[in-house]
């Protein structure tokens, strides 16, 4: 499971850290840049390049099995917590640290997507039967250039799937946190007000990183959260340890018992 989580999210971050995105041609920036006069949104499934999409899903598709294959032996967990690349990250080791004898899980893959996310629910999540919920999703919708009103629609239906599921389940949704992208910067706030709207809306609760993970005086990520990668390298959308011991302090009083 290592290797194939390892695969998949190196995967995802030679297309997101490269110069350009090979699959468009377009700067990196510019590829979710939603204030360009001439962009384009996405409101397709998946990539607007389906092949390299099915090479990812190549890569992820064995790891939703690998949670599947988990859960039946698990059987049941008071709390999953499911998401993106950062929730993948939330490595068995930090799980245990931030929430010992809770019984959580994480269910992360690198690159999901709302839709995407949607789909796996059901054998990834529902089939442990949580009473919490936690949900961390959308960067990477905006990073694909994803319509807002298409994610807006995905997360509506992320919801309703897991309140139709069990009504009695507390949802957590944690904001999209702040990154040292500030292209990303600039979109995800919209898409966390959005969210944050649907919390009163469907009586979820709604967690704003921005508020504990910001620098005071910038719209980016605070450098203590910085995550550094191979040789010093700046990943510029993830946050390390410290970042998930602030999630940790946050999210253990809301745990249902």
């Amino acid at each position: 499971m290592i290797l194939r989580s390892s695969l998949v999210f190196l995967f995802l971050s030679s297309l997101i850290n490269c110069s350009t995105f090979p699959f468009t041609g377009k700067v990196k920036n510019d590829y979710f840049n939603y204030y360009e006069s001439n962009f384009q949104c996405h409101s397709g499934a998946g990539w607007r390049d389906s092949s390299l999409y099915s090479r990812y899903q190549e890569l992820a598709n064995p790891l939703r099995k690998k949670y599947n294959e988990d859960n039946a032996k698990i059987k049941t967990a008071k709390t999953v917590i499911v998401g993106n690349s950062l929730i993948q990250l939330f490595e068995d080791r930090l799980i245990q640290k931030e929430f010992p004898n809770l019984n959580v899980q994480a269910r992360g893959i690198a690159g999901d997507m709302t839709e995407s996310l949607r789909v796996r629910l059901p054998d990834n999540v529902f089939s442990l039967n949580p009473k919490t919920i936690i949900i961390e999703i959308g960067g990477n919708d905006i990073i694909f250039g994803k319509c807002l009103s298409y994610t807006e629609n995905n997360i509506r239906g992320i919801i309703e799937d897991i309140q139709a599921y069990d009504k009695k389940i507390k949802i957590v949704f944690l904001s999209i946190p702040p990154s040292k992208n500030t292209s990303l910067n600039s979109v995800v706030p919209v898409l966390n007000a959005t969210i944050q709207t649907l919390s009163r809306e469907y009586n979820f609760t709604y967690l704003d990183l921005w508020k504990y993970l910001r620098h005071p005086d910038l719209p980016v990520i605070k450098e203590e959260y910085i995550r550094y990668v191979e040789f010093g390298k700046m990943d510029k959308i993830h946050f390390n340890e410290k970042g998930y011991e602030v999630i940790g302090q946050l999210v253990r009083p809301l745990i249902k018992q």
